[in-house]
């Protein structure tokens, strides 16, 4: 038993590989279940014998068997990422199937040339980074064709599996890249099918810290892409004050200076960005001050443990998300030891993570918001075994290669067993992935809809706002959401409503943030408004508020039109 302590002691890569496989063996172990092979028996056969796995084979052998220069070998990997995407998905990319909150980033776009459409959008946290490559592929997609939106979205994507394998290659060798390229490419499938704004912020991020921390001979563009990095989330911005901490206590004044000036020209072009979109201040956050406020649903007393709740069920439900926990935390053991640990800045993320729930009431979501994370560990984490393995075969010893491999087979068998349940690897199940929304159907019946004359002002749902937005910028002279109505004072009511020709309103519950099904607040089942526009639902009749008068165009189990004009009650 001593002689077993020391060689422990003595051997700290065979101490570190037994840590990271109780790590994997205890994630697996402890979401086990026993009828998983009989469930899915077929479907991981399948898996072994498609183009799929076939192609991910294929390219590992060329990255790890052909002696390619360093300039090649990026060349072959980001090659190999682009046509695999291009091959195997790029038919199920399309904007109107992707998640709201980036297709309203095209929105977005368009507002940016058309002042009068400004404040009409709340939906989404504006991101402008995603903005401009979205808003112009989109644009040239409707001169060149779609393939160029698909292609577009490979190429960003493809960038985002190379920066990963790469940062891997860098620290356990090319046979880590390997390895890395498979996970990388499954584990922001869904990302990528949805073109979240994750897989902009990882090229740009990673690759910046790669270039300005680590390889240092290009560092003016490491230094861009960082502060790029905030352009396509905010939350970033936590990586650019770790590296400004990082310079200070260096004492590199100069480039510090230099650093805080790029910084500081980036967070300006942020705000402009958003205060044309947005038109306020108060919207900036696309929370509260754009009219989703309330509680978080099902959100316990404690924020925090609002969070863990989160993270719990992620855990429990995707066997991916498992995996790639684990990883995470065999990234952070192989950066310190590595000496990799620039990398460990992007953890300073889930600091405005927090605070954005505890304190500003926001959401947590496990795989858009733990993406910067979740590359972590497809990248670092995935170096840091290979390299394990690797040490530990080189040293010859029984123990250490017995470790070595025990890890490896657990690292097959956890990705093996995410797959099945990771719906998207399979391509007959991608049609359903993204399906279009309720919503995006609705808008586009509304703009077929003679009830409402074009060149109008228009007051509907923020959710149809950006479909109408983006397929016809010019149809409504201005627009407004009426989340945003809903949440203003009454003077701002009258100010909104004599911009106003007309209000559309969902009448069916498929959306949980339209008007009518958004109750998170409870003085909001009683607000004079609400309570008129139900009067109108029951009696169909004209009625009078804020001194204008609301009479019905059209009531359907659709949508509800009224037209609105200034005028009294004739009681009064």
């Amino acid at each position: 038993m001593r002689q077993g302590f020391r060689m422990l002691k003595d051997n700290r890569q065979l101490l570190i590989s037994i840590m990271a496989l109780l790590l994997l063996t205890g994630t697996f172990a402890a979401y086990f279940d026993p009828g998983y092979i009989g469930r899915n028996g077929t479907q991981l056969l399948r898996m072994l014998f498609s183009f799929n796995f076939l192609y991910f084979v294929v390219a590992g052998i060329a990255m790890v068997k052909w002696k390619l220069a360093e300039r090649r070998f990026n060349l072959l990997v980001f090659a190999a990422a682009f046509i695999y995407l291009l091959i195997f998905y790029s038919g199920y990319l399309d904007l109107f199937r992707m998640e709201g909150d980036n297709i309203c980033q095209v929105a977005y776009w368009e507002i940016l040339f058309r002042p009068n459409l400004a404040a009409s959008i709340g939906a989404a946290f504006t991101k402008p980074g995603q903005v401009v490559v979205l808003g112009l592929l989109y644009k040239l997609s409707l001169i060149m064709g779609g393939f160029v939106f698909k292609g577009g979205i490979c190429l960003v994507m493809a960038l985002c599996i190379w920066c990963l394998v790469r940062i891997a290659t860098d620290l356990g060798g090319r046979m880590a890249g390997a390895v890395a390229f498979p996970v990388a490419a499954t584990a922001f499938l869904i990302e990528f099918l949805a073109a979240s704004n994750s897989i902009f912020l990882i090229p740009s991020l990673y690759i910046g810290i790669w270039l300005y921390l680590v390889r240092k001979e290009h560092k003016p563009l490491g230094r861009f892409l960082l502060v790029l990095s905030v352009h396509f989330h905010i939350y970033a911005i936590a990586v650019l004050l770790v590296v400004w901490l990082v310079l200070f206590f260096r004492k590199e004044w100069r480039e510090l200076i230099v650093f805080s000036a790029w910084a500081l020209i980036s967070m300006v072009l942020w705000a402009a960005v958003l205060y044309r979109v947005q038109g306020a201040f108060d919207r900036f956050s696309s929370g509260p001050g754009a009219g989703y406020v309330g509680p978080l649903e099902g959100m316990p007393d404690s924020k925090l443990d609002y969070m863990i709740n989160i993270v719990r069920t992620g855990l429990a439900e995707n066997s991916m998300t498992r995996l790639l926990f684990a990883l995470v935390a065999i990234g952070v053991f192989g950066a310190c030891y590595y000496g990799a640990v620039s990398y460990l800045g992007v953890f300073s993320i889930l600091i405005i993570l927090v605070l954005n729930v505890v304190f500003m009431g926001g959401t947590f979501n496990l795989e858009r918001y733990c993406a910067p994370f979740y590359a972590f560990g497809c990248s670092l984490g995935i170096g840091t075994i290979i390299r394990l393995v690797a040490e530990l075969k080189r040293q010859g010893q029984v123990a250490g290669r017995g470790a070595a491999t025990a890890l490896l087979l657990m690292l097959a068998i956890s990705f093996g067993y995410a797959l099945p349940d990771y719906s998207p690897y399979s391509n007959t199940a991608n049609a359903q992935v993204l399906p279009v929304k309720d919503f995006i159907v609705s808008a586009n019946k509304l703009l077929s809809d003679d009830a409402l004359a074009t060149a109008t002002r228009l007051m509907t749902e923020d959710d149809f706002v950006y479909p109408i937005v983006i397929q016809a910028p010019d149809r409504f002279t201005s627009l407004t959401a009426l989340q945003y109505f809903n949440v203003s004072s009454e003077l701002k009511r009258r100010e909104l409503l004599a911009k106003t020709d007309y209000i559309l309103l969902a009448m069916n519950d498929s959306h949980p943030y339209y008007y009518l099904t958004h109750l998170l607040v409870p003085e909001w089942d009683n607000d004079p408004f609400r309570l008129m526009i139900h009067d109108i639902i029951r009696n169909g009749r004209e009625r009078f508020l804020y001194g204008f008068s609301f009479a019905p165009v059209a009531i359907n189990p659709e949508y509800l039109i009224v037209k609105v004009e200034p005028g009294e009650s004739p009681g009064r």
